[in-house]
């Protein structure tokens, strides 16, 4: 409710900050299927359905088409780290066993595997329509964008580079802080689209202070921590987290 409230235009479940890798297989399912049930088609939702292995993650996506989500979060495997040839073999199977809107999502830091050296032929697969970059870096960023120009969306993963992302053509943002931030973070966005440079800038400043305060937690818990603090029910994460 508090997403929507803040006027986003899409909402993923069982993403990183979704905690997909603290759920068993019926937890994730039973979490797909009550938050698209709430929102009810306000606005689109998207699943989280990367695993380690193609079977799991077919079985994944294949409940999302069946149950009405618009598209898919895709997390490559990890821990593994696969090779190159693995990847492709990963979202080219899953592409090929169900018909709905794929993003890739790239996030090395957590998964051991970046995933950009492969993004000519991983854009290239059937239903691949969105890259999500969720790295710091920056030139990469702007690389991924040019490279898929007008191909796919481009999403920008971390909070703090949003409008530098927007500004050299970032479609959007897909992150964690508008659990927090709902409206500050759309307001960046519209700000931008509707040319105060100036205004969206100070709204991303606004960020920096509270990302400061990452030091004192385990992510992404201590988001949800803040938003214990701020009255969202955030919850608390599931031993040995703290």
């Amino acid at each position: 409710n508090f997403l929507i409230e803040s006027g986003v235009h899409g909402i993923v479940t069982g993403g990183s900050s979704g905690e997909f890798f603290m759920l068993n297989d019926d937890e994730r399912l039973q979490l797909h299927e009550k938050v698209l049930s709430h929102v009810n088609g306000k606005i689109p939702v998207y699943a989280g359905t990367g695993a380690n292995t193609v079977r799991e993650a077919v079985r994944f996506t294949r409940h999302a088409k069946e149950h009405g989500f618009d598209g898919t979060l895709v997390i490559p495997p990890h821990f593994i780290p696969p090779v190159a040839a693995e990847i492709e073999i990963y979202y080219r199977q899953i592409s090929d066993a169900v018909d709905l809107p794929i993003c890739v999502y790239n996030i090395p830091d957590r998964t051991g595997v970046d995933l950009y050296p492969l993004i000519e032929r991983l854009i290239a697969i059937p239903h691949v329509l969105a890259w999500k970059e969720s790295t710091t870096n920056l030139i990469q960023m702007v690389e991924v964008i040019r490279k898929t120009e007008g191909r796919i969306k481009v999403l920008m993963g971390h909070d703090l580079l949003a409008l530098p992302a927007f500004a050299m053509g970032a479609h959007g943002i897909l992150s964690p802080m508008p659990n927090l931030f709902g409206k500050r973070i759309v307001e960046i966005y519209t700000l931008f689209k509707a040319g105060k440079i100036d205004e969206a800038r100070k709204r991303q400043y606004e960020l920096y202070r509270f990302r400061s305060n990452y030091r004192f937690g385990t992510f992404p818990w201590v988001i949800k921590e803040a938003m214990n603090l701020a009255g969202l029910s955030g919850g608390y994460p599931r031993e040995p987290l703290q």
